[in-house]
């Protein structure tokens, strides 16, 4: 771990400007931070991942505090530890809710409760977790079938995007050209446009610049969290527009 935090602070220190660097995490840490988080969604947010798994959580504790088991101070102590990872989801509410994968540290402690769940009822109610899983599995899969089933019209606007974007990349000078976004800018658009993208517009004084590399200004929408639609791509050429993609 220290190595891994050496190797990283040096990383920063010969690529960046220390005080910059700070000043962005913070900038990011506030926006993320959970100070106008909903925290009623990102409750619903885990029941909508785990459903009826989560019902593990309150009878871990409920069965170590009985007198009639065993207490197991070692799971009880890993699952203190694991919890620890959660305080972060807290922290850093506005993050954990709009992105799910935030959610994946839960599971490892679910799994660890409901081994322990069943080593200290000694297999006497056997059934009873059999049957848990099971149907914890089938909401599961139903509440993933309907939550993939609002981007089945993704796919073709994928296509659409694509179209577009490949009759872009073959203009001239496309290797030096500046290229601008009307909304957020993801992972997704500098892949399929192959460049960094500017998070804004471009000023009248950049669009109107007499440069030899073109300028780029891509319009669109979010239909989907993060993944955005392409409606136009207008090119700029010697501070004047010189065609409109659709």
């Amino acid at each position: 771990m220290l190595t891994s935090a050496v190797t990283f602070a040096f990383q920063l220190y010969i690529t960046l400007d220390l005080g910059e660097f700070f000043t962005a995490s913070i900038s990011r840490f506030l926006v993320r931070s959970g100070g106008d988080a909903d925290f009623k969604a990102l409750f619903l947010g885990y029941h909508q991942s785990y459903g009826l798994f989560l019902f593990a959580i309150p009878v871990f504790p409920i069965l170590n505090l009985s007198k009639k088991v065993e207490y197991n101070y070692l799971s009880s102590l890993i699952i203190i530890l694991m919890a620890f990872s959660l305080v972060e989801k807290i922290i850093l509410a506005q993050h954990a809710t709009s992105y799910t994968f935030d959610r994946l540290k839960l599971p490892f402690m679910i799994s660890i409760m409901m081994c322990q769940i069943f080593l200290v009822t000694k297999g006497k109610y056997v059934l009873a977790p059999v049957i848990f899983v099971i149907c914890s599995c089938l909401v599961s899969f139903v509440t993933y079938r309907a939550d993939t089933g609002q981007f089945r019209n993704w796919k073709d606007i994928q296509k659409a995007n694509i179209v577009i974007a490949n009759k872009v990349t073959g203009v001239k000078d496309y290797e030096c050209v500046s290229i601008y976004n009307s909304t957020r800018v993801r992972a997704y658009l500098n892949f399929i446009m192959g460049r960094s993208i500017w998070e804004r517009l471009p000023s009248d004084i950049e669009k109107n610049a007499n440069d030899k590399c073109p300028l780029i200004v891509i319009n669109g929408d979010i239909p989907f969290k993060d993944l955005q639609r392409i409606t136009s791509i207008e090119i700029y050429n010697n501070g004047s527009l010189e065609k409109q993609i659709n």
